[in-house]
């Protein structure tokens, strides 16, 4: 019995992970076209069809391509250093964010 709900933790935890890793992949994909749309100055919504907001999309889509090549390519992306990466390159970053926040 304490087996089963062992493994049955394991499978709660894992869908936990990948429900969050597809969350985090649309917000990383979705923040270069939205920040492309605002340096353009053209309509940048999700909630607008396609004719509308045609830049939009199609900037998400290619980011979305660009990253599925990327990931495609062999000894290209070595996950742990590519997570070690973007964590120091946060860190740097974060104090400009905080400041920017704290002027706005």
């Amino acid at each position: 019995m304490g087996s089963n709900g062992y493994l049955l933790a394991k499978v709660f935890v894992s869908f936990g992970i990948v429900g969050a890793s597809m969350v985090a992949a649309i917000v990383v994909s979705v923040a270069p076209g939205w920040s492309l749309c605002e340096l353009m100055g053209v309509e940048r919504s999700m909630s607008r069809p396609y004719s509308e907001a045609k830049f939009f999309y199609n900037s998400f889509f290619a980011m979305l391509l660009l990253c599925a090549v990327l990931a495609c390519i062999p000894n290209f992306g070595d996950t742990v250093k590519l997570n070690v990466q973007v964590e120091i390159l946060n860190a740097f970053l974060m104090p400009f964010v905080v400041l920017f926040l704290y002027f706005l």
